[in-house]
């Protein structure tokens, strides 16, 4: 549990950090060096008032989020999102100097080699990371996760695998801090809702699984895995027709896995479609002629059309 008070107190400064920069940067586009005096001033003064309207409202979604939490999370939580607003200060006296400057004044920086050095360090941490998850090392895989967002605080990547990795050793309250807390902060991916998903099938929630396998398509609809796993829920939830729905997308995206054709002649038969059961099945047959449900599953719609 301390390392996960670290780890969100980590995102949290590090998320909004990053939420922060991405608004001053939009915020930038306004070209007020072309702008007359006057409406240079107006146009900075809506700058200035959009970037403490913004700060503020992740600011008040954060405290609204610490609220729910006790003990020593809410106090650290409590002290991530103050020394925020030092780092705001900061960050407003340095956006305020770079829109006085001409555009030609504003140099850019490129990376310098220490920052190269670090970006390859984290990507090498990450692969090993990785492996060692996959090869079951998980003490150690978590330690490299952790050594790549002390690295990089903004490290989504990093957060996810150590999300799964809890998930994995069902640590389901760990994990579920770490992915909830990157949807406070606005990280929208279609690994994240994934992520989600799959947690909440864990936990037999079953109606939040769907949203966030939902979530994940809207973004991504080649995901297969989240389309196969949706069918199942579906079924599972007594809808039967959007069952064999999600399973026929999954086949236009791999039309020769068995496993999943055979899940669409199942669906097919449960809902009466005996044409498209019969589609499923002879795909089955050809790709998997030694199936031993072959036979049973032709009985039955062989039933159907009587």
């Amino acid at each position: 549990m301390y390392i996960i008070l670290i780890i969100i107190g980590i995102v949290g400064l590090g998320g909004m950090i990053f939420i922060i920069s991405k608004k001053i940067h939009t915020l930038s586009l306004i070209d007020v060096e072309k702008a007359t005096p006057k409406a240079k001033k107006v146009k900075e003064a809506i700058i200035a008032s959009r970037f403490k309207r913004i700060f503020e409202e992740k600011r008040q979604k954060n405290k609204d989020f610490i609220k729910n939490l006790s003990g020593k999370i809410k106090h650290h939580l409590d002290k991530t999102v103050d020394r925020l607003m030092e780092l705001e200060a900061k960050s407003a006296q340095t956006f305020n100097a770079t829109e006085n400057k001409s555009v030609n004044e504003v140099k850019v920086e490129t990376p310098s080699p220490k920052i190269e050095k670090e970006k390859t360090k984290i990507e090498e941490l990450l692969e090993e990371a990785q492996k060692l998850a996959k090869d079951g090392d998980w003490k150690l895989a978590e330690g490299k996760y952790i050594e790549i967002i002390k690295l990089d605080s903004r490290n989504v990547d990093a957060y996810l695998g150590l999300g799964r990795l809890y998930a994995e050793q069902k640590k389901f309250s760990e994990a579920r801090q770490i992915f909830e807390f990157l949807l406070k902060l606005n990280v929208a991916t279609p690994d994240l809702y994934l992520d989600i998903a799959n947690l909440s099938w864990e936990e037999n929630n079953l109606d939040e699984a769907k949203i966030y396998y939902l979530k994940a398509l809207s973004l991504d609809g080649a995901r297969v895995i989240a389309r196969i796993n949706l069918g199942l829920i579906f079924s599972e939830l007594g809808d039967k027709t959007s069952a064999a729905q999600q399973f026929s997308a999954a086949l236009e995206l791999d039309p020769r896995n068995p496993r999943y054709l055979d899940l669409l002649v199942e669906s097919s038969i449960q809902i009466g479609e005996v044409a498209l059961a019969k589609r499923a099945l002879n795909n089955l047959k050809e790709v998997n002629p030694e199936n031993q449900k072959i036979k049973e599953l032709e009985d039955r719609i062989e039933e159907m059309k009587v």
